[in-house]
């Protein structure tokens, strides 16, 4: 997934800052990164377990964190006509005098200026993402002697109703068209705007001039510049706004709200990313069990391979099993948390998402655990006892603990307050070519524990020694 993310998506990126890269070259470049995330290659297919367009995007918004190309290479031209309209480079200046001529460049955004279409494949493509541009720029009002009081949208300012066109008429006929002519003074930066009364109106007029000052005086208008001017709003409202942000403005205006969305909080629960990965195609129910082989017409046993019995499905290898409960049950004593049934895998992973920063590797890993022996014994016939998957799980948490270094102290010694804990725990020590790598787990409640992990010194699984060496301290949020 890396290596697309960083080399196949990567390929285009100098061209596409000014020309409108083909559909079929962006079809060609994503059917070679769908072949190589799911490990094909040109002589041997393999099932594709979920669609590019479901995993290209942000982990926050339910996806792998791979770049959707399409909207990536409409994000950067968008950027470059940014800096070809509003720019200040000498590149900017010969581009606006050569396609804007003598027009002034708010002429060209109020008016929705079009270039020619016989222009130069250059400005062919910016066409392509010109109703994206004016629906997300803005005017930031600062002096009010730019933007006019009914064509600009104002950044933070939502008129609705939008201003009538009679009120709209009184206001040019007394010669009112910029907001800095209905502003009375500034007050420590802030704008005071003239009252119906200041400006002669009456009858509805006075009434619909009274919301619109009360609209004005909730957008937060504050005088930091000299000027007005316009800048993006897919950032707060930034002017000097990132093809990043862009593109994630693009990706929130076209994705499904309704769908569930893997916890974000179990991409940083520290675990190696494929067992993130899988714990994402349970969380959909993509992964290949009997039963969505079967959806593939593909035949087999169909049954639970763990107990010889119902259909094999994720609510029943993961949460129902007698096998899997009674470990999950294992794991809930030795880590002190509660055994809950939950009612579905979403809910599952839901409840664990919001669980102390510590014990959210714990499902990831277990649930990769029981896969990996499920497999085992059906390719490789494996004869190991369903049981020992808790023997593995346990060094293998203690392994990736460092992966979580925002909760993690270090303490060169081990002080007598800290030694006292020491005969309530669960002591788990093991020696490996003359190195220590011990595990302390430490209950006080069901609310609060301590992990303690050793790493370094002499060979010893010797308690006592174990103590006397430097320790990681794990702490709960």
């Amino acid at each position: 997934m890396i290596l697309s993310q960083s080399v196949l998506a990567q390929i285009f990126v100098y061209w596409a800052h000014l020309f409108n890269i083909p559909s079929t070259t962006i079809k060609k470049l994503n059917s070679l990164m769908a072949t190589f995330i799911w490990g094909g290659c040109k002589d041997k297919r393999k099932y594709h377990l979920t669609k590019l367009k479901k995993i290209s995007l942000p982990k926050k918004m339910g996806g792998w964190g791979l770049m959707n190309l399409r909207l990536f290479v409409l994000a950067l031209l968008c950027k470059s006509l940014w800096r070809a309209v509003f720019g200040k480079s000498l590149w900017s200046q010969a581009i606006r005098m050569k396609y804007l001529g003598n027009k002034d460049v708010y002429y060209w955004y109020r008016n929705r200026f079009m270039w020619p279409s016989q222009e130069l494949a250059i400005w062919r493509s910016f066409q392509k993402v010109l109703p994206f541009f004016y629906k997300n720029i803005i005017w930031k009002l600062q002096t009010g002697n730019s933007a006019l009081i009914r064509f600009d949208a104002i950044m933070g300012v939502e008129m609705d109703p939008p201003i009538a066109p009679q009120l709209l008429s009184i206001l040019h006929q007394k010669g009112l068209f910029y907001w800095a002519q209905v502003i009375k003074e500034w007050k420590e930066a802030i704008p005071q705007w003239k009252s119906n009364r200041e400006l002669g109106l009456e009858g509805t007029t006075a009434a619909q001039w009274n919301k619109i000052i009360w609209t004005m005086k909730n957008a937060g208008i504050y005088k930091t510049e000299d000027s007005d001017s316009i800048v993006w709003q897919v950032k707060k409202g930034r002017s000097n706004v990132l093809v990043r942000d862009i593109y994630l403005s693009m990706i929130e205006q076209r994705r499904e709200t309704s769908q569930k969305l893997f916890p974000y909080s179990l991409w940083k629960a520290g675990c190696p990313l494929k067992i993130t990965l899988f714990s994402w195609l349970v969380y959909h129910n993509k992964n290949l069990t009997w039963a969505n082989l079967q959806k593939k017409s593909r035949h087999g046993p169909a049954i639970c391979i763990i107990y010889l019995s119902d259909a094999e499905d994720n609510m029943h290898i993961f949460l129902k099993c007698p096998l899997t409960q009674n470990l999950r049950k294992r794991m809930a004593s030795y880590f002190g948390f509660p055994e809950i049934s939950h009612p579905s895998i979403i809910d599952a992973y839901e409840w664990w998402g919001s669980q102390k920063i510590i014990r959210r590797p714990i499902p990831l890993i277990v649930i990769w655990f029981i896969w990996k022996w499920r497999n085992n014994k059906i390719f490789q016939n494996n004869k190991e006892e369903f049981g020992h998957i808790f023997d593995k799980i346990i060094p293998f948490y203690f392994a990736i603990l460092p992966n979580i270094p925002q909760q993690m102290k270090h303490q060169n010694t081990v002080s007598d307050s800290q030694q006292r804990f020491f005969p309530q725990a669960h002591f788990d020590g093991a020696a490996k070519e003359g190195k220590c790598a011990c595990g302390v787990y430490i209950g006080i409640s069901n609310e609060l524990q301590y992990f303690m992990f050793w790493n370094g010194g002499n060979g010893t699984n010797n308690k006592a020694e174990a103590m006397a060496l430097p320790i990681y301290m794990v702490t709960p949020k």
